[in-house]
């Protein structure tokens, strides 16, 4: 929020907050979703979901979903520079940390190459200082994001037609599109779905949980399947990022791991996504207490 803040409004000014925040988090909406629908139990199959979770979070689909919430102001056109322009920072900034077996598709459907610039880890301290940052930001301009004036767009119309239509083609158009990156191996899906030909296959697990036995550690992947690790020098369950070989069905030989000391990402995540929950709720609280009484629309900034 804010690195989204500081250079949207250096380059568009009188940019407003709210929407700088909704188009920061625009890419993790497919994995709040992911999160959301594995905690809940309703997942099949937990491949697919990841596909489905990976092609959402693409720039292009950033974009289609931008696209669609910005119908939703009378700026419409600035709106999408906006809400495309924060996706596009969100993405970019989570393509200089270090993560094995993830990072960004910007290019996709083009090409479903994955970005990753590898600069630090997540729990490093330029994490830290880009958090702590962010959360002075928000804080700090808080006031102003609330009051910034400009209006929604309440009255139904084509324009609202075609953001709902375009929401359609953000939830139903990625069911379509799962062959393209599984044969690219993006979070090495089709390496882990193919059991049977896992040995001597190379692969990566981003932050998985290790649990240390007598007898041999093992991970669990994001489809939730046991794998048994070797060569890791640990007496403690740990959080590990790892890079190995299949040796057979479900056991890697780890050529490399990572331990994560601090799970940081995941809560400031948790809590950024909340601040801008209370923002949102505040503004529209504020709205409807100062709203027409007439029923017929209501004024407020945008959204």
């Amino acid at each position: 929020m804010g690195i989204n803040g500081v250079v949207t409004r250096t380059l568009l000014p009188n940019a407003d907050l709210k929407w700088i925040y909704v188009g920061a988090i625009i890419p993790d909406f497919p994995w709040i979703t992911q999160r959301i629908i594995k905690l809940t139990g309703f997942a099949d199959n937990l491949y697919d979901l990841r596909l489905y979770c990976v092609i959402q979070a693409t720039l292009f689909f950033c974009l289609v979903l931008s696209f669609a919430l910005a119908t939703l102001s009378r700026k419409f056109g600035r709106t999408f520079l906006i809400l495309g322009f924060g996706s596009f920072l969100h993405l970019l900034t989570d393509a200089l940390q270090i993560k094995w077996a993830n990072g960004v598709n910007l290019l996709a459907p083009y090409d479903w190459q994955i970005w990753s610039f590898a600069f630090f880890w997540p729990e490093s301290f330029v994490t830290y200082a880009l958090t702590i940052f962010g959360l002075i930001y928000f804080f700090l301009n808080f006031k102003r994001a609330v009051n910034q004036p400009e209006s929604v767009h309440w009255q139904w119309g084509m324009r609202h037609f075609s953001g709902i239509c375009l929401l359609l083609i953000y939830f139903l158009l990625p069911v379509l599109m799962f062959d393209s990156p599984e044969s690219a191996d993006n979070h090495f899906v089709e390496t882990l779905r193919e059991a049977e030909s896992r040995q001597g296959k190379y692969i990566e697990f981003d932050r998985v949980v290790y649990k240390h036995r007598p007898s041999g550690g093992f991970i669990t992947s994001f489809a939730g399947e046991q794998i048994f690790v070797e060569n890791i020098a640990l007496e403690d369950d740990a959080y590990l990022s790892i890079r190995g070989i299949f040796l057979g069905k479900n056991r890697v030989w780890v050529e490399e791991y990572h331990r994560h000391y601090a799970r940081l990402r995941d809560f400031a995540s948790f809590f950024g996504l909340g601040l801008v929950t209370f923002l949102c709720g505040r503004y529209f609280f504020l709205v409807v207490k100062n709203g027409i009484k007439d029923g017929k629309k209501l004024p407020g900034d945008s959204f």
